[in-house]
């Protein structure tokens, strides 16, 4: 009966110790499976990070490149004006140029007017002292 009692004592250590062996066991399995939820969770937060990051950079990138094209936009806007300023202006010089031309023109015609006049009148008067100065010598020869 001492042998059995203790092969008794034995079997149920024995069964105790395989009883904590698989709540051990259990809970090994369980913290790994924690673990790899856990591991799981990172990556998966790392990735949405990462994920998050690219999606930022995209953006502030496409805000640069938009803004890039803004200011060249810009800097079109203010050439093309600047040019057409600088073609008014042209135009504008050019044109007081032949406007300066068609007074000088204009000008000189009447100064040829004048001196035309002048000529003309002073042929009549030198014709009419002619006729003058053959009517007195006529009178005075007879």
């Amino acid at each position: 009966p001492v042998i059995k009692k203790g092969l008794g004592t034995q079997r149920r250590k024995t069964e105790q110790e395989e009883r904590k062996e698989r709540q051990a066991r259990r809970r090994e399995a369980e913290a790994e499976r924690q673990r790899q939820e856990q591991q799981q969770r990172i990556a998966r937060e790392q990735a949405q990070r990462e994920q998050y990051q690219r999606e930022q950079q995209a953006r502030i990138q496409a805000q640069r490149e938009a803004e890039q094209q803004r200011q060249q936009q810009v800097r079109e806007q203010q050439q093309r004006e600047m040019q057409r300023r600088q073609e008014a202006q042209r135009r504008e010089q050019q044109l007081q140029q032949q406007q300066q031309q068609q007074r000088e023109e204009e000008r000189r015609r009447q100064e040829e007017l004048v001196k035309q006049a002048n000529q003309q009148a002073q042929r009549m008067r030198q014709e009419q002292e002619q006729r003058e100065a053959r009517e007195r010598l006529e009178r005075e020869t007879q």
